[in-house]
Protein backbone atom coordinates (compact mmCIF):
# COMPACT_ATOMS: atom_id res chain seq x y z
CA UNK A 1 0.00 0.00 0.00
CA UNK A 2 1.16 3.83 -1.12
CA UNK A 3 0.93 5.97 1.85
CA UNK A 4 0.64 10.00 0.84
CA UNK A 5 3.68 10.41 2.26
CA UNK A 6 5.57 8.31 0.15
CA UNK A 7 3.67 9.38 -3.17
CA UNK A 8 4.69 13.39 -1.95
CA UNK A 9 8.18 12.06 -1.69
CA UNK A 10 8.35 9.82 -5.22
CA UNK A 11 6.74 13.10 -6.67
CA UNK A 12 9.35 15.80 -5.10
CA UNK A 13 12.12 17.63 -7.09
CA UNK A 14 15.37 16.92 -6.38
CA UNK A 15 16.06 17.93 -2.98
CA UNK A 16 19.40 18.92 -3.29
CA UNK A 17 18.42 21.54 -5.96
CA UNK A 18 16.24 23.21 -3.35
CA UNK A 19 18.99 23.33 -0.47
CA UNK A 20 21.54 25.02 -2.94
CA UNK A 21 20.82 28.11 -1.54
CA UNK A 22 23.88 29.81 0.31
CA UNK A 23 21.86 30.50 3.25
CA UNK A 24 21.84 26.92 3.86
CA UNK A 25 25.72 26.74 3.95
CA UNK A 26 25.61 29.67 6.40
CA UNK A 27 23.20 27.72 8.95
CA UNK A 28 25.48 24.62 8.20
CA UNK A 29 28.82 26.44 9.28
CA UNK A 30 26.85 27.98 11.98
CA UNK A 31 25.48 24.88 13.63
CA UNK A 32 29.08 23.08 12.77
CA UNK A 33 30.59 25.40 14.64
CA UNK A 34 28.70 25.27 17.86
CA UNK A 35 28.34 21.78 17.49
CA UNK A 36 24.84 21.63 17.17
CA UNK A 37 22.30 20.17 15.13
CA UNK A 38 19.78 22.11 12.97
CA UNK A 39 17.10 21.35 10.98
CA UNK A 40 15.11 22.98 8.30
CA UNK A 41 11.14 22.82 8.95
CA UNK A 42 7.42 23.90 8.72
CA UNK A 43 6.53 25.58 5.36
CA UNK A 44 9.67 25.49 3.10
CA UNK A 45 9.80 21.65 3.70
CA UNK A 46 6.04 21.37 2.83
CA UNK A 47 6.20 23.83 -0.31
CA UNK A 48 9.19 21.58 -1.77
CA UNK A 49 6.64 18.59 -1.70
CA UNK A 50 3.85 20.79 -2.89
CA UNK A 51 6.24 21.98 -5.60
CA UNK A 52 5.47 25.47 -4.32
CA UNK A 53 8.16 28.22 -4.32
CA UNK A 54 8.95 29.57 -0.45
CA UNK A 55 11.52 31.90 0.77
CA UNK A 56 10.47 31.20 4.12
CA UNK A 57 12.62 29.09 5.86
CA UNK A 58 12.22 28.25 9.60
CA UNK A 59 14.75 26.29 11.00
CA UNK A 60 15.16 24.63 14.77
CA UNK A 61 17.72 23.67 16.64
CA UNK A 62 19.05 20.82 19.36
CA UNK A 63 20.54 23.48 21.43
CA UNK A 64 20.06 28.03 22.04
CA UNK A 65 18.20 28.96 19.05
CA UNK A 66 19.79 32.54 19.71
CA UNK A 67 23.07 31.72 19.51
CA UNK A 68 22.42 30.13 16.50
CA UNK A 69 20.63 32.74 14.78
CA UNK A 70 23.43 35.59 16.39
CA UNK A 71 26.10 33.29 14.73
CA UNK A 72 24.15 32.77 11.37
CA UNK A 73 23.93 36.63 11.55
CA UNK A 74 27.66 37.00 12.07
CA UNK A 75 28.64 34.40 9.09
CA UNK A 76 26.12 36.27 6.89
CA UNK A 77 27.90 39.34 7.29
CA UNK A 78 30.70 37.93 6.85
CA UNK A 79 30.15 35.95 3.51
CA UNK A 80 28.64 38.93 2.22
CA UNK A 81 31.96 41.27 2.80
CA UNK A 82 33.74 38.49 0.95
CA UNK A 83 31.11 38.55 -2.15
CA UNK A 84 31.54 42.23 -2.08
CA UNK A 85 35.10 42.94 -2.61
CA UNK A 86 36.57 43.57 -5.78
CA UNK A 87 38.56 41.30 -7.85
Amino acid sequence: MVTFATYLIAQTVNLREKIQDRIFGIISEAADELQVEAYVIGGYVRDIFLKRPSKDIDVVTVGSGIALAKLVRTCRSRFSRILERPS
